[in-house]
């Protein structure tokens, strides 16, 4: 008896996991895609994929595994059916550590601080989350190696805006490291409304009072 070849191997199944499924619709709902798309400078001519559709297959990753180098994410998204999440945009070959680095610096170099405090808003509204109070509060991230901006040429104006990684009080207990701290503005619920990074030797003290002025700034009439 003859025997039957395989000439074709068959394609894994694609699928989606509930949890993902429903952070796909909430990003619908917010808008996230389109409002990435209005407040980053970017090239339709010359992009394989939005900065908002990289970012939104960047945050659904995060569902798989939260820490995922930018060099296996398309490893945590080939499961994944990306033409239904995503759309027809969806190329595997378009998402990769580059395209999406390169999405979050021109989000970085765009107003990300007004585009977070936008989404957020939007989700109070969106789905009727109350806020009767909020709080400040700081985290510390800790980075490796040494972070010397001697001898880089930047403006005055470029000194003031760098972020410095810089040893501090990290709440981590790990005295010697360098870091950041992330000032957040957060809800009685811990739901960040807010968020700005500091400098590594920035106190509690010092981010309360540039809080308040922040918080004056939201517009939380529309909540």
């Amino acid at each position: 008896m003859a025997k039957v070849k395989e000439t074709s191997p068959l394609r894994p199944r694609k699928i989606i996991p509930l949890v993902i499924a429903i952070a796909n619709q909430m990003i619908k709902e917010l808008r996230f895609v389109e409002l990435i798309n209005e407040r980053v400078k970017w090239d339709k001519n010359h992009s394989g994929m939005s900065p908002g559709n990289l970012l939104k297959a960047l945050v659904l990753s995060t569902f798989t595994d939260v820490r995922i180098p930018l060099v296996h994410l398309i490893e945590r998204l080939q499961p994944l059916d990306l033409s239904y999440l995503i759309g027809t945009e969806a190329e595997y070959n378009s998402i990769n550590s580059f395209n999406v680095g390169r999405a979050l610096e021109k989000t970085g170099e765009s107003d990300s601080e007004g585009i977070f405090e936008t989404l957020a808003l939007s989700a109070f509204q969106q789905y009727n989350i109350p806020i009767t109070r909020v709080h400040s509060d700081t985290s510390t991230i800790s980075f490796h190696g040494e972070y010397d901006i001697s001898g880089l040429k930047l403006t005055d104006a470029e000194k003031e805006e760098l972020l410095i990684i810089e040893k501090g009080y990290n709440k981590d207990g790990r005295a010697g490291d360098h870091q950041m701290v992330l000032g957040q503005i957060v809800t009685e619920h811990g739901i960040p409304v807010a968020n700005r990074p500091l400098n590594g030797s920035t106190s509690d003290i010092e981010w309360n009072k540039e809080a308040l002025t922040y918080w004056d700034h939201i517009n939380v009439s529309t909540v």
